[in-house]
């Protein structure tokens, strides 16, 4: 299969494309360290067209989304917005990496029922990009699979994270 990754040298993004190389997709990577800017549609004009489109780029470290929330709001949502589009013009499926949405557990076993209280401007605008794939999917039929990974950790993440500074 064709594959775009935007988020590619991220942290999850380099260990998924080399994974799915190795299995023999074609992989085409997205990130703003190769000069890709998700934010702006134009972007997404000139990219070939994919079978799957895993969305990873965003904006993650918490601390940062209360010293500058815009970035992180226009970064996540506005992103996210360009990829459903492309997916919706291009036919392609999407993969939506979300996060921990749930803010304070009301019970030790979070399921994906749980109630969603985002605690964070982070959280929101993953909350947010969530509710754009469920629009997406209902008006357009874009077939969206969400996930809602947290406190990911190994080689090469970034050192100020919980897991790394625990």
């Amino acid at each position: 299969m064709d594959i775009l990754v935007t988020g590619n040298a991220g942290f999850i993004g380099k260990v998924l494309c080399k994974k799915l190389t190795t299995d023999g997709h074609t992989i085409f990577g997205m990130d703003y360290l190769s000069g890709y800017d998700i934010t702006n549609m134009d972007t997404f004009k000139n990219v070939k067209k994919a079978d799957i489109i895993i969305h990873l780029a965003a904006k993650s470290f918490v601390p940062d989304s209360f010293n500058n929330p815009s970035s992180f709001y226009k970064t996540n949502i506005l992103g996210t917005l360009n990829v459903l589009e492309t997916a919706r013009i291009t036919k392609a499926k999407v993969i939506f990496f979300s996060s921990y949405i749930y803010g304070n557990p009301q019970s030790l076993l979070i399921t994906e029922n749980h109630p969603i209280n985002p605690h964070n401007p982070y959280a929101q605008s993953k909350y947010i990009g969530e509710e754009l794939c469920r629009g997406y999917f209902r008006d357009f039929g874009v077939p969206v699979t969400v996930f809602r990974p947290f406190n990911i950790y190994g080689n090469g993440q970034n050192e100020n994270f919980l897991i790394p500074t625990i």
